[in-house]
């Protein structure tokens, strides 16, 4: 039980509403700098892979210099 709490402590916390919502914007915002559609819709395909990936192999800790001392 101990080594469950330890380990969840290390877990990021999810973003804030205002983090995600400056996501959002910010992703919009750059979506409407695309002149040609289909290289955007390319685009969007190339991000959605990328994130798939990420999520595969995203660290599942904080950052180092982030990281207390047990």
């Amino acid at each position: 039980m101990a080594a469950n709490k330890n380990f969840s402590s290390l877990l990021s916390p999810p973003p804030t509403r205002a983090e995600a919502l400056s996501l959002l914007w910010s992703l919009l915002r750059i979506a409407s700098k695309f002149n040609d559609f289909s290289d955007a819709k390319a685009q969007l395909e190339v991000a959605k892979r990328q994130a798939v990936v990420y999520s595969l192999y995203a660290p599942k800790v904080k950052r180092i210099m982030e990281l207390k001392k047990l």
